[in-house]
């Protein structure tokens, strides 16, 4: 996958599953964000196998990965590397998850190394 970043809209319907499985990204300039309504959750997200190690010359994003509004968030054997650091507030992390409801996250034998940070789990929003 070749792209600035892959979307998934549900606009005012709703993805109950999503898996997002044995992708390779190469030269991204953006991130990979699946995100459930903030009034009707993802039953489960489940991202596994995915290789995301070279970045476009001058990338700057947030986070690599983006999973929010899940029920169940299952993050397993993916690999992510080289994402810069942006700015001064230590972002380019290589996951940030979040649910504004109860879920419960597992995330095994991910391979996250080289990125301006690590894992963000965002429990609390203010």
């Amino acid at each position: 996958m070749n792209a600035a970043f892959p979307k998934i809209w549900h606009g005012t319907g709703a993805i109950t599953t999503l898996t997002f499985t044995g992708n390779t990204a190469t030269g991204c300039r953006g991130a990979f964000n699946f995100r459930g309504h903030n009034d009707v959750y993802m039953t489960s997200a489940t991202l596994t196998g995915n290789t995301a190690t070279v970045w476009a010359v001058g990338t700057a994003i947030d986070h690599a990965f983006v999973i929010g509004n899940a029920k169940q968030v299952t993050f397993s054997t993916n690999t992510i590397q080289n994402l810069p650091a942006k700015g001064t507030r230590g972002l380019g992390s290589a996951v940030m998850m979040f649910s504004t409801s109860t879920w419960s996250v597992t995330a095994t034998k991910n391979v996250i190394t080289a990125n301006g940070a690590g894992v963000a789990i965002v429990t609390k929003f203010d």
